[in-house]
């Protein structure tokens, strides 16, 4: 009887010892585990960050491209304005003289 007590608690303490040893490579790959997910997670990160300034830069460039028409076409759109303004006042300025002094001598 001693010797089947002896062969059962031998046999515990196998299955102890494989117990034991399962969980220390279960823990092993769970840290293996963390590990890889953090490291991908950097890499997300990285890749995500990349292309948030890459998108961001070529917004720049398009609303700069974009801003520069517009004003190119405002100061272009000016001249013709300052272009009308000054040949009416080349064509009329006598007569516009002519109405400003009769204004002030009127009064």
């Amino acid at each position: 009887m001693e010797y089947q007590v002896e062969q059962v608690i031998s046999e515990l303490s196998k299955i102890d010892s494989a117990s034991e040893s399962i969980l220390t490579s279960a823990d092993k790959e769970k840290e293996d585990y963390a590990k890889e997910m953090s490291e991908k997670t950097e890499s997300l990160d990285r890749e995500l960050e990349e292309n948030v300034k890459k998108h961001i830069e070529e917004f720049k460039v398009k609303l700069q491209a974009d801003n520069d028409k517009i004003l190119k076409q405002m100061r272009a759109n000016t001249e013709k304005d300052l272009q009308k303004l000054d040949d009416a006042f080349k064509t009329n300025h006598t007569k516009m003289a002519g109405d400003i002094f009769a204004e002030l001598i009127k009064e």
